[in-house]
């Protein structure tokens, strides 16, 4: 999501999980907490690094409180097999009961395990239209279903690769497939701060 930030904002963070059990992670303020909109920022598999604080940082900035859970707890990796490691060490039962919005950045679930009924918030996506990893017509097929479950939806689809809102995916160490673009992934941003003005600020 653009360039990261030069200066965090934030700092780690312990709290407990709906089931009781406690996670740290990274907590990202804006310079005014009361009042503001709570959000979620899930960690792209490489764990919770400096990219994702970015991340954080720039909804602090826009008025947010930003909340990077340590998935991985304390591990994080630049390298692609060891990512593979670690996500499928995840505990997915994890979750959170009460969402206001969701955004989603280039990753979908296996269709025939999704339940569009059970989604009852307004979802906004972006798409890399050059994507090799969610090719298009996946994209295609999960609009389609969550269409015709009567999810509130916003899809988005840009001439872009996987990964282009990450400022890391560039030179010749990234994955195979991922790209960032900058033009693109400002468009993104912007369109995920209006989405969530809309649907955050009471």
């Amino acid at each position: 999501m653009t360039q990261a930030s030069t200066q965090a904002t934030g700092k780690t963070v312990t709290f407990k999980r709906p089931d009781g059990k406690e996670l740290s992670g990274y907590l990202a303020s804006p310079a005014k907490t009361e009042g503001a909109p709570a959000v979620v920022v899930i960690q792209e598999w490489w764990g919770l690094n400096d990219q994702i604080r970015g991340v954080a940082d720039r909804l602090a900035a826009c008025g947010y409180l930003a909340l990077v859970p340590d998935l991985y707890r304390g591990e994080m990796t630049v390298e692609e097999e060891e990512a593979h490691h670690l996500m499928d060490k995840l505990d997915f039962a994890v979750f959170i009961p009460e969402l206001s919005a969701g955004v989603v950045f280039y990753g979908m679930p296996p269709l025939e395990f999704l339940d569009p009924a059970a989604i009852k918030v307004p979802v906004q996506a972006h798409w890399g239209t050059q994507d090799e990893f969610f090719p298009a017509d996946g994209v295609d097929q999960l609009e389609a279903k969550l269409s015709e479950g009567g999810v509130d939806l916003e899809f988005h689809r840009y001439l872009a690769h996987h990964a282009f809102a990450n400022e890391e995916a560039v030179g010749p160490g990234r994955i195979p497939g991922t790209q960032y673009d900058p033009v693109w992934a400002q468009l993104a941003m912007d369109r995920t701060l209006t989405f969530f003005g809309r649907t955050l600020w009471g």
